[in-house]
């Protein structure tokens, strides 16, 4: 079963980058949802979780002291780690934040030139042409700084 669920779960993250890469705007119209289904979860669990712990607090005085053991194990069954919680709450809103810009970072990635002469493509074809190495101060061959033209 929990390899279902694994199978599972991990399909439906990748369907979701996918939606996110192939339709961004989608992917934006959805985020928020996405992000309220999340946080909703987020906060049911630690009601949850405060509520377990000052029901524990309110019955431990009438659990016999020998029986302690056995209610905390009984606990235990019933309730997640909080700090598993809240690692699992901000590393699905950071997975849904990255998909939202997703697209934007593999763009800038394609758009990338080490060399430098590349020009962002909101830029070429508008005005005149300008070259950057031109208008930057550059060093002669004796060592001396001459301005670009």
């Amino acid at each position: 079963m929990q390899a279902l669920l694994t199978g599972v779960v991990l399909a439906m993250l990748s369907g979701l980058t996918a939606l996110a890469f192939k339709h961004p705007q989608a992917y934006s119209k959805l985020f928020p949802y996405l992000t309220s289904v999340v946080s909703v979860a987020f906060y049911t669990l630690t009601v949850w979780h405060a509520g377990v712990q000052i029901t524990w607090m309110i019955l431990k005085t009438y659990v016999a002291a020998v029986q302690h053991d056995a209610a905390r194990a009984a606990i235990a069954a019933v309730q997640l780690p909080y700090v598993v919680v809240c690692i699992v709450y901000a590393a699905a809103l950071l997975y849904l934040w990255i998909n939202l810009f997703l697209p934007r970072f593999v763009r800038a990635a394609e758009q990338y030139d080490p060399r430098g002469t590349h020009q962002p493509t909101s830029q070429q074809g508008t005005g005149p042409k300008h070259d950057v190495r031109k208008s930057i101060s550059a060093r002669t061959r004796d060592g001396s700084e001459r301005l670009g033209k």
